[in-house]
């Protein structure tokens, strides 16, 4: 079973002098502030562990290689060193805005989640969606994956394991290490917000196909490939802007978006697929001069605005 350890401490707490001290409850001496070098280096139980107001300082490798997957740094947090999580793969750290664990979560490349943002949700369900990715979803309508490489593919699309709350779901953020978004995942869901990270490199087809919901959302400059009807359907969109780095935009990945009013091609190179846009009557093609997607955009009848310069 799961362990979850809630460290309790005082403000006026000592120093943790060596690793091992953890009893069977998951409890630490009353006495701490600093949790000391290598003290849970190793610890495959650990799972989740919430640091209270008052700890001062993290340690060298102090939860090293250990089973961490989550942990709250609280606003007291003023030094963590530099490996103290090395090896904790797919770590999830919950901080507070303008606070030295904020800056180190991101300084990092760790997945982080913002506490001055977050409600009283309780934790659904949560499970394994590829060789390093974990799913969590929310009470509030919260769907977290988070991470390191590629998502497991799923066929059948009701294979998902969150498929039955696909109804429910209401904003998907991906973590920082998560490489693509299978297809189907977010099939006709409920999403209205969507955050994606630097570093993502696909997103699948109808990866999000019918999400009529779905509002306006940034796509990272590190995607590549943007599959079949991935976003067919959203109707809430009204721009798309695509990075310079973009290679394809499928068959009918923006198709039926018909509140779409602006589409920025930013790279010379972006292959856009049949009916990639439709509703060429009201949508402004946006790229440069000379490239494939002016000539897709004129032998599709989209009118033509050039952008200032080349990258």
């Amino acid at each position: 079973m799961k362990r979850v350890l809630i460290i309790v401490l005082s403000l006026f707490m000592m120093c943790l002098q060596c690793g091992g001290a953890l009893g069977e409850a998951g409890s630490l001496p009353e006495s701490l502030s600093t949790i000391e070098d290598e003290a849970f280096m190793g610890d495959s139980s650990l799972q989740e562990i919430v640091l209270p107001e008052g700890t001062v300082g993290i340690g060298a490798r102090a939860f090293a290689y250990s089973g961490l997957k989550s942990i709250v740094l609280p606003r007291s947090l003023r030094e963590i060193a530099e490996d103290a999580f090395e090896g904790c793969a797919g770590l999830r750290l919950q901080v507070y805005s303008d606070t030295p664990a904020y800056e180190y979560a991101k300084d990092h490349g760790f997945d982080y989640v913002l506490l001055d943002e977050t409600t009283d949700a309780t934790l659904v369900e949560e499970g394994v969606c590829g060789d390093d990715v974990r799913w969590h979803f929310y009470s509030d309508g919260l769907m977290i994956i988070e991470g390191n490489g590629q998502m497991q593919d799923y066929m059948p699309k009701e294979t998902i394991p969150w498929w039955s709350y696909r109804n429910d779901i209401v904003s998907v953020s991906i973590g920082p290490g998560v490489t693509n978004v299978v297809r189907n995942a977010f099939y006709e869901s409920a999403v209205r917000s969507l955050e994606l990270p630097e570093g993502l490199t696909s997103v699948g087809s109808y990866a999000f196909k019918d999400c009529a919901s779905l509002k306006d959302f940034t796509i990272p400059e590190s995607v590549t490939y943007i599959g079949e009807s991935a976003f067919f359907g959203c109707t809430g969109l009204t721009a798309v802007d695509l990075p310079s780095g973009l290679g394809t935009v499928s068959a009918n990945a923006f198709s039926s978006c018909s509140k779409i009013a602006t589409v920025t091609v930013r790279g010379m190179d972006t292959s856009l697929g049949s009916y990639a846009f439709t509703h060429k009557e009201t949508t402004l093609i946006r790229c440069l001069k000379g490239s494939k997607a002016e000539e897709w955009a004129r032998n599709n009848g989209f009118d033509v605005e050039y952008l200032d310069e080349a990258p």
